[in-house]
C-alpha cells in the first residue's frame, strides 16, 4: 500500500567496499514470531526471460528467472530491539513454478544499521511531540486564525438556519480546512518547535520522513521502509467539538495535518483525509460513498452548496445543467440546492432523487450527495 526503497546489494569489483540496501518495517511491540510474519510478506520480486522451447507442450517456453534477495529489517518500537532476515528465492536462474520463496534469519548486520534505526526512531518521536505541542496550542486557542477563533460558544443542532449554521462545529472546520493561512499556521508552528528541538537529519546522507514511510542512509548504508501500524500522534488535529458549549453526543468535527521532514529540515505538511471529519464522516467516507441528504446535517449540505462546483445528475444518471464555475453554487449552477427548504428532497419538476457531485478546486471529487431534483 506504501512506497519504500527496493533494496539492492552492489558489491564494488574490488570487494573493498559496498553499499546495502534493508527494507524495514517498524512494529509496535513485536516478538520475533511475529517479526517473521511481517517479513514474510516481503518477498523479492521474480524477473523472467524465455530461453527457449520445453519439449514438453504442456509448459510451452521454457524460462530463467532470478530475484534479488531482501535484507529485512522489523523493529521493534517499543524496546528498539532489531530483527533481522533474508527473505529469498531457491534456485535461482530456473522457471518459476521450480523456484520456492524461503525466509532465513540475519545472524549480523553492519554497526551503521543500528544508528539509523535509532535516529529514526528518535526523529519521529520529536515528530510526534511538535504534532502533540501544536495539537495542544489549538486547544488552548493560542494559535493564530485569519478568520476565526477556536474557541466558541455557540452550536447548531441538524435543522439549522443559515444565520446560526455559520457556528455549527461542521462550518468551523470546514471552513479552517479550506483556509490557507490556517494550514500555514500550524506548518510554521511547527517548523519553530522543530528549530527550538534542533531537529534536523543532516547526520543523513539521504532522508526521507512521513507520517508512515521514510528513507535514510549514511556509512554505506541505507534503510528504507514504512510503519506496520499508523502512529494517531503524528498527525495536527483540529478539533471543533470540544467546547463545552458543544453537546457530547455532537458528531466529530475536526481537521488533521500530517506532518513529514525531509532532508534540510524543513517540515512538510499535508492534509490527512482519514482524520479530517465532518459531521462525523471522514473525507476519505464523503469521497466513497454516496450519503442522502436525510443522513448529514442540514448545515453540512448547505456548506457543500456554498464552498464548492458541483455537477448534478438524474435518477438515471443523466446530466443536469452545466456547471457555470467554480464558487457559483448554488444558484449560479441553473440548479437548486441539494436540500430544499425544510430540508426535504424535492418533489417539483422532475421530482425523485438526484445526485449532487461536488469538486474541489482542482476539479477533484470530493463528496456525493443525494438530494433534490430540479
Amino acid at each position: 500500500m506504501y512506497k519504500f526503497i527496493i533494496c539492492l546489494v552492489l558489491l564494488s569489483v574490488s570487494g573493498k567496499t559496498f553499499s546495502q540496501d534493508f527494507k524495514a518495517r517498524i512494529c509496535k511491540d513485536c516478538t520475533y514470531s511475529e517479526a517473521k510474519e511481517i517479513a514474510k510478506k516481503l518477498k523479492p520480486k521474480l524477473v523472467c526471460q524465455q530461453v527457449g522451447r520445453n519439449p514438453n507442450p504442456v509448459f510451452g517456453s521454457e524460462e530463467q528467472c532470478y530475484s534479488t534477495t531482501n535484507k529485512v529489517l522489523v523493529v521493534n518500537q517499543a524496546t528498539r530491539e532489531i530483527f533481522g532476515f533474508y527473505n529469498e528465492h531457491s534456485n535461482q536462474g530456473t522457471p518459476r513454478y521450480n523456484m520456492s520463496n524461503t525466509l532465513r534469519d540475519m545472524s549480523s548486520y553492519p554497526t551503521a544499521v543500528d544508528t539509523l534505526i535509532n535516529d529514526v526512531l528518535d526523529t519521529y518521536a520529536q515528530l510526534d511531540e511538535i504534532a502533540a505541542q501544536v495539537t495542544a496550542d489549538f486547544n488552548q486557542g493560542t494559535m493564530p486564525s485569519s478568520t476565526e477563533k477556536l474557541k466558541f460558544n455557540t452550536y447548531s443542532t441538524a435543522n439549522t438556519t443559515n444565520a446560526t449554521c455559520d457556528n455549527a462545529p461542521e462550518a468551523k472546520a470546514m471552513n479552517a480546512m479550506l483556509d490557507g493561512r490556517n494550514m500555514a499556521n500550524v506548518q510554521n508552528r511547527a517548523q519553530e518547535y522543530a528549530r527550538q528541538k534542533k531537529l534536523d537529519t543532516r547526520s543523513f546522507h539521504k532522508t526521507r520522513f512521513t507520517g508512515v514511510n521514510f528513507g535514510v542512509s549514511a556509512g554505506g548504508v541505507s534503510v528504507g521502509g514504512t510503519w506496520e501500524y499508523i502512529p494517531a500522534n503524528r498527525t495536527v488535529i483540529q478539533n471543533f467539538t470540544l467546547n463545552t458549549d458543544v453537546p457530547v453526543n455532537y458528531p466529530r468535527n475536526q481537521v488533521a495535518y500530517e506532518l513529514s521532514l525531509d532532508s534540510a529540515g524543513f517540515i512538510g505538511i499535508e492534509l490527512n483525509k482519514n482524520a479530517t471529519i465532518l459531521d462525523g464522516i471522514s473525507l476519505v467516507v464523503l469521497k466513497q460513498v454516496n450519503f442522502s441528504v436525510s443522513q448529514i446535517s442540514n448545515c453540512l449540505a448547505e456548506l457543500f452548496d456554498k464552498k464548492f462546483a458541483k455537477s448534478i445528475s438524474s435518477p438515471g444518471g443523466g446530466a443536469i445543467g452545466t456547471p457555470a464555475g467554480s464558487g457559483s453554487a448554488p444558484l449560479g449552477w441553473g440548479n437548486i440546492p441539494v436540500v430544499r427548504g425544510g430540508g426535504r428532497l424535492g418533489t417539483s419538476g422532475g421530482g425523485g432523487t438526484c445526485t449532487h457531485h461536488y469538486y474541489d478546486h482542482h476539479g477533484n471529487p470530493i463528496a456525493s450527495i443525494q438530494g433534490a431534483c430540479p
